[in-house]
């Protein structure tokens, strides 16, 4: 299996996941989806007959994730040499 993160949403209709190491691109409608999914969410995947099947989602590996970034986004908004607008 591997991993993969829902990327965007595209009209409410289509699901972008980002799959693996290569961040390959596959497109899911919806339906194919778990209900109620959102950006950043990730999942274990199978490819099968080069199409993505959703096994499950990976509730922890979101959270590390969120962590990280907002760890990033700390450091940017605290550096005074960073032309991050500050919030």
């Amino acid at each position: 299996m591997k991993k993969a993160i829902l990327d965007r949403i595209v009209d409410k209709k289509i699901g972008v996941l980002l799959v693996g190491p290569t961040e390959e691109e596959y497109h899911l409608s919806l339906q194919e989806l778990p209900t109620n999914v959102k950006e950043g969410m990730v999942f274990r995947v199978e490819i099968i007959e080069n199409k993505v099947v959703v096994k499950e989602r990976v509730e922890n590996e979101e959270k590390e994730i969120k962590s990280r970034i907002n760890n990033k986004m700390d450091k940017l908004r605290n550096n005074p040499k960073s032309n991050y607008k500050k919030l």
